[in-house]
């Protein structure tokens, strides 16, 4: 007998129970055998690490950018700070609009003075640094707001690098220099991270920048880490290399706060007017909705039947497979995930802006900074996010390329009129769209037992600019300069191989 879960209240967004079965079945069932059915991944081609020479034009550095903003916003681990960006032309300057996926009201204002504080110091420079003098200042003032997220990072770091000199003597290795290098860089971990009174903030800083530097100089000469991890942390090698993957996923991390400090900085002098009489707008979060799949019993055999019914199509392959991953436990990480009282569906940040520019009829260039139409954020889009603006193939916005990892925690926006049944019709064909396409893959995950995603869903490798410059005929034009990054989406690190 079905076990259907109620609650008193209960707000879906505007979907219906066949709607939401749609959506959702087929998500919970590829997320269920991402998780148990110990499947061969195959990373998305957009996150192959690729060297370019630099970036080809102002419009990829200012995406950099706007990605940077985002990543040093998203200042906590677990998803709900992870934050998206897009700059308007506002009427007396540039308009900066962001947006979270979870984030409350003094969050969101906490937010918003750290990005006003974060440009006119960048842009206005109060006390005439010299570049680097400013660069440090920035860098610490992005340190201060990611404490929280950093002191995660130091702990990831230190744990790398203890399990990376497991495997060193493990393997028996007689490299030295590798083993000490190893051994200093934990070192630099060992360090508290204390924001409650000043004076132990200011240590805190310095001591997060000391170590990294101590990356950034360890990146910069052929050193015996760096060596290792190019080695050790290749495709082939990479099950057999966990921990050195883990290491250079955490090298990268710390390395790009620097990187971020340095773009902002080096884009302020390219750019001034981007920094100057600028406004914030920001958007509030989404209302999450109440648990899409109510049935609690759901096995993979039922969601493919469905999958069936739907589509008027016998599929005795499929249920065949359903029932062979069933034996691998499928049918209970499906049940643990309904079961879930954290399976509540929120809109990403990256949705969100979207859905406010379409509402608010910002749709042509020229509302755009510069007409760039860009949406950036802290993390590449999701899967979901990917199959929702691939839906709106009319719109001329880009968003980040997609690692495809998938997350069930994700929903469609409300119709902006109920009452307007064009406006409805276009989000039932956005929603079966998605739906289709979730089907699809989960149909593909089935037969080939593989997955398109990623492990980590940041990018173990950040941009990593050289010199945002003026040309040398420029005067007081905001005018482009040279920028040399690695890659638009975030780029390659010097860690990569």
């Amino acid at each position: 007998m079905a076990v259907v879960q109620t609650s008193e209240f209960q707000y879906y967004a505007g979907l219906d129970p066949l709607e939401r079965r749609l959506l959702y079945e087929p998500i919970v069932l590829e997320y269920a055998m991402i998780q148990s059915c110990n499947l061969t991944r195959e990373e998305p081609e957009s996150h192959a690490t690729v060297n370019f020479d630099n970036l080809q034009s102002d419009s990829e550095a200012f995406r950099v950018l706007v990605n940077k903003l985002a990543q040093v916003c998203d200042n906590e681990r677990g998803g709900n700070s992870v934050t998206a960006m897009t700059i308007l032309e506002g009427t007396s300057g540039p308009e900066f609009v962001f947006a979270a996926n979870r984030k409350d009201e003094e969050e969101t204002r906490a937010t918003t003075r750290f990005v006003t504080n974060l440009l006119q110091l960048a842009g206005q420079n109060p006390q005439n640094l010299s570049s680097d003098a400013l660069e440090k200042r920035v860098l610490w003032m992005i340190l201060a707001f990611n404490m929280s997220r950093i002191t995660e990072y130091k702990d990831g770091l230190d744990k790398a690098l203890g399990l990376c000199l497991e495997d060193h003597e493990r393997r028996q290795s007689e490299d030295e220099t590798l083993k000490s290098e190893l051994q200093k860089l934990r070192e630099k971990c060992n360090f508290s991270v204390n924001n409650i009174r000043e004076q132990e903030e200011i240590k805190s800083l310095r001591d997060c920048e000391r170590l990294i530097n101590l990356i950034h100089n360890a990146q910069l000469a052929m050193t015996g880490i760096k060596k290792a991890v190019r080695a050790k942390a290749r495709g082939s090698e990479f099950l057999k290399s966990e921990p050195w993957c883990e290491l250079k996923h955490y090298l990268g991390r710390w390395h790009s706060y620097r990187q971020a400090a340095s773009f902002i900085v080096s884009a302020a002098t390219a750019w001034p007017l981007l920094f100057q009489d600028f406004t914030i707008t920001s958007l509030p979060s989404s209302t999450r909705i109440s648990k899409p799949i109510v049935q609690s019993d759901l096995t993979a055999v039922a969601i493919v039947q469905h999958m069936e019914a739907f589509e008027k199509v016998k599929m005795p392959e499929l249920m065949q497979d359903a029932e062979d991953l069933r034996r691998m436990g499928l049918d209970k990480t499906i049940q643990i995930q309904l079961l879930k009282r954290t399976f509540r569906p929120i809109v990403h940040a990256e949705v969100l802006i979207h859905h406010y520019l379409a509402k608010n009829g910002i749709t042509r260039p020229d509302r755009f900074w510069r007409q760039w139409q860009y949406i950036g954020a802290s993390k590449p889009t999701c899967r979901l996010c990917h199959y929702y603006f691939g839906s709106h193939s009319q719109s001329q916005i880009q968003v980040r390329p997609s690692h495809l990892n998938l997350y069930p925690n994700w929903r469609l926006p409300e119709i902006s009129n109920e009452g307007d049944a064009e406006a409805r019709e276009a989000h039932r064909k956005l929603l079966m769209n998605i739906a289709e396409k979730v089907r699809n893959d989960a149909k593909r995950t089935l037969q080939q037992r593989t997955t398109k995603s990623k492990q980590h869903d940041s990018n173990t490798y950040s941009a990593t600019p050289r010199y945002l410059v003026k040309t040398s005929g420029s005067t007081n034009s905001d005018g482009p300069a040279y920028c040399e990054v690695d890659a638009v989406d975030g780029g390659v690190s010097l860690w990569s191989p």
